[in-house]
């Protein structure tokens, strides 16, 4: 794997994550960078997958959270295209 952000990067995103999960929670676009951070920068598909699972729950509509589910699932070797 090659890592494409760099420690002040990675740095740069946890605290403005922090600060988003701080001031508001429950927002639908902070739920969405939590997700995100942890498929883009900390690359642990299994939490993404579940903060995205959590998201569609709750925000059935949302095609981020499908088209999502589907990049972390080919990663995770769960899908194949025929």
């Amino acid at each position: 794997m090659i890592d494409h952000y760099s420690r002040a990067a990675r740095a740069s995103a946890r605290k403005a994550l922090e600060t988003a999960l701080r001031l508001q929670p429950g927002l639908a676009e902070t739920q969405l960078a939590k997700s995100y951070y942890e498929y883009e920068v900390m690359r642990d598909y299994d939490a993404a997958r579940r903060i995205f699972e959590q998201r569609r729950l709750r925000w059935p509509n949302n095609t981020d959270n499908l088209e999502a589910l589907g990049f972390i699932a080919f990663r995770q070797g769960r899908f194949a295209i025929q």
